[in-house]
């Protein structure tokens, strides 16, 4: 087996806040930091997936695939994936990122109604697809809209890279001057660890919250990405 290194500049650095002032946290015993939990790591995680979508340019991956939205189904997805084949491409973890129209298009093939209707009801009663050609699709409504008319990406793992880190304590620099508690939390999901400052304001009254999270993402292996294409219906 041969490796290759790919430099990755952890160039990016996120924090997401949550206040509850003093009448707010006195007028119910909800808990409301913990049910914003949640919400603040899917906050720094659509961060991630955003700045890793715009690695999905012509210049980083030629590879591609065409199609108009009227006549994309099942046909499509198995050209990606003969692309891929093509180019040794392993055929394990693979995935197919599709924007809002051309998944739902894509859940109209009647191939897909047919084994939905008899054997995955599932499918029917929940917005999700079942694996086609060897892909997992996904919708991906933040894929970026620009002049390159990205509908989707397809490939595995390899084809991005993606570093993280949790950010410096800054309390630590000055010893018994925070109020407050810093921690590392690690998302039970996706295995991404966070920071965790929680600290009150006597000032305002207000209890604060925050998980911040660096990162930085690169191209990895071009060969495993293929772009989906949306061509002119005219």
């Amino acid at each position: 087996a041969t490796t290759t290194d790919v430099p990755v500049t952890i160039n990016q650095h996120f924090g997401v806040p949550v206040t509850f002032n003093v009448n707010e946290l006195g007028g119910t015993r909800r808990d409301l930091f913990g049910e914003q939990a949640e919400g603040m790591h899917y906050a720094l995680g659509k961060k991630i997936v955003d700045y890793l979508f715009t690695l999905l340019t012509a210049a980083n991956f030629t590879n591609h695939s065409d199609s108009k939205l009227s006549e994309f189904q099942r046909s499509g997805m198995t050209a990606m994936a003969k692309a891929l084949n093509g180019r040794g491409v392993s055929e394990m973890g693979r995935y197919a990122l599709l924007n809002g129209d051309f998944f739902e298009k894509l859940g109209q093939d009647s191939s897909l109604v047919q084994l939905a209707a008899f054997q995955k009801p599932e499918y029917l009663t929940q917005y999700r697809l079942p694996p086609v050609a060897g892909f997992d699709p996904y919708e991906a409504s933040s894929l970026p809209d620009n002049s390159e008319d990205l509908a989707g990406f397809s490939g595995t793992a390899d084809a991005l890279a993606l570093a993280t880190r949790v950010p410096n304590d800054y309390a630590a620099a000055l010893p018994g001057a925070s109020n407050g508690v810093v921690s590392t939390v690690t998302n039970e999901d996706t295995g991404i660890s966070v920071q965790l400052v929680q600290f009150v304001d006597h000032v305002k009254a207000e209890a604060n919250a925050r998980v911040a999270l660096m990162f930085g993402a690169a191209k990895g292996n071009p060969a495993s990405g293929q772009r989906l294409v949306v061509l002119d219906e005219s």
